[in-house]
């Protein structure tokens, strides 16, 4: 067997490899397949010796998308399932990247699909989190678990619409996820697009049968946070769709108050107050339009009115 130093200098050099210009790299696989039963005696066992983070050539190949490579270390036994030292897996660096061929030979070796790093993060969350649409319909044709929530509470459907892709919104959406489920903040998928103003999936999620009204840990729903966010073609969406129009969150204040850029309400602003500044006037217009009630009064009990 090859001292613990030769060992360590095949590891690295496969690690290495993705630094290397095409040309000499062609050559180094070229050595490394002739040097193969050197790599054999000790990669079954060996071959997982980590970095400083904990990587191994592993998982160095299959962030960068080097098939080839991947292929090679896999022939040779490497550890498919080892965790770095934040817990990340190799499928997980696919998963990040893209890389659909690295992904597929994984897969053939066996990879399992519903792992978990440090945050409790699969490697569907970080597709989903990276906007890697192929990735993430691939996982979930080889049976990806769909509800699964990482340690702050969030689902592969709230990452996708944190991250802007509405794409894997409506992959995720086929596949039958859950449209309702709450991270630890209380937030709902709804919440979520409501709040970045992301109109489209707020429609998707409408035709999906998402409750409307479901308030988060601070009472509020994702009207109040349309309006906040003067997002007057979100704030007519859920409106249309009889969204609660005068419901108060755990601060007393109601989507009109929240159309105010300084959102008050205990301290004093009323409605009409609100109204009469003209601050996010198209919102406010939609609000009245639906009903929105404005005749409340201040701590000193007096009305823009009178």
């Amino acid at each position: 067997m090859p001292d613990a130093y030769a060992k360590q200098t095949m590891c690295y050099t496969f690690s290495k490899l993705s630094s290397i210009n095409l040309p000499r790299r062609r050559i180094a696989i070229a050595i490394l397949h002739v040097g193969i039963w050197f790599l054999h005696c000790f990669v079954v066992n060996e071959c997982y010796i980590g970095s400083r983070d904990g990587s191994t050539p592993l998982h160095k190949a299959t962030l960068d998308g080097h098939v080839n490579i991947v292929y090679i270390l896999l022939q040779n036994h490497a550890r498919i399932d080892i965790a770095n030292n934040i817990g990340s897996k190799p499928l997980h660096n696919v998963a990040s990247n893209g890389s659909e061929k690295v992904l597929d030979i994984l897969l053939q070796y066996g990879a399992q699909i519903d792992v978990k790093n440090n945050k409790g993060a699969t490697p569907l969350h970080e597709s989903a989190s990276n906007g890697n649409e192929k990735v993430v319909d691939l996982l979930l044709q080889n049976g990806a678990p769909i509800d699964v929530m990482d340690k702050d509470g969030s689902a592969s459907l709230h990452l996708a619409i944190f991250s802007g892709s509405n794409k894997i919104v409506e992959i995720l959406l086929k596949h039958g996820c859950p449209i309702d489920i709450e991270n630890k903040d209380g937030s709902t998928p709804l919440l979520y697009a409501a709040s970045s103003g992301n109109n489209k999936v707020v429609e998707m999620l409408l035709q999906n049968g998402v409750e409307i009204d479901m308030m988060d840990n601070d009472g509020s729903i994702p009207l109040h946070y349309g309006a906040s966010n003067d997002n007057e073609k979100v704030v007519d969406t859920l409106l249309q769709n009889d969204a609660q129009i005068d419901v108060k969150n755990n601060d007393g204040s109601t989507p009109l108050h929240e159309s105010s850029s300084n959102g008050r309400n205990k301290i004093g602003l009323t409605p009409f107050h609100i109204v009469a500044s003209n601050v996010h006037d198209k919102v406010v217009d939609t609000l009245l339009h639906y009903g929105a009630q404005i005749g409340a009064k201040d701590n000193d009990r007096s009305s823009p009115l009178l």
